[in-house]
C-alpha cells in the first residue's frame, strides 16, 4: 500500500515537472541550450550571438509546430538538419569535433538509459510484462464446489 502511494506520488511530480519543461519560452529555451554549448565548445561572443539567433528561431518554429506527431517528427528532422548545417558554418572545425564528439556521447547514454537491463528490454516493456503478469496473478480462484456431506 505505501509502495503504491509512493509510485502515485513520484509519478504525479513527475508529470508535473514534464509540464514546467513544455511551460518554458522559446527565448528560455533558446539561452539554455546557447549557454550550454558556450560551456562545452568555448564560443566567442559573436558565435555566441549567432548560435542564441540560431537555437530562439529553432525553438520558436518548435513550440508553433505542436501537433500531429508525425507531421512534428518530421518538422523536427528537417529542423535538425538545417540548425545542424548552419551551426556548422559558425562553429570552427575544432568545435564542431568536439560537438559531435558530445552529441555521440549523448546518444549512447540515451542508448543505456532505454536499455537498463541485461535481456535489452526498454523500461517500458517490462513494466507492460509485469502489469501483465500481476492482472493473471489477481484473476479470482474459483474453488470447485465441495460435495455435501453423505447422509447415513
Amino acid at each position: 500500500m505505501i509502495a503504491l502511494l509512493a509510485f502515485g506520488i513520484s509519478l504525479h511530480a513527475a508529470a508535473q515537472e514534464r509540464q514546467i519543461r513544455h511551460q518554458k519560452s522559446a527565448a528560455e529555451i533558446a539561452r539554455l541550450h546557447t549557454e550550454h554549448m558556450t560551456k562545452t565548445l568555448g564560443l566567442t561572443e559573436k558565435q555566441e550571438a549567432e548560435v542564441y539567433a540560431l537555437n530562439l528561431e529553432r525553438a520558436e518554429r518548435l513550440k508553433e509546430s505542436r501537433g500531429d506527431r508525425q507531421t512534428r517528427m518530421a518538422k523536427l528532422r528537417e529542423e535538425q538538419k538545417k540548425a545542424k548545417d548552419r551551426l556548422n558554418e559558425v562553429l570552427t572545425e575544432e568545435q564542431r569535433e568536439a560537438w559531435n564528439k558530445e552529441l555521440a556521447e549523448r546518444r549512447e547514454r540515451m542508448k543505456t538509459m532505454r536499455r537498463p537491463n541485461q535481456a535489452g528490454q526498454s523500461d517500458q516493456r517490462m513494466r507492460r510484462h509485469h502489469r501483465e503478469a500481476k492482472t493473471v496473478d489477481r484473476q479470482p480462484v474459483v474453488e470447485p464446489p465441495q460435495a455435501a456431506p453423505a447422509e447415513k
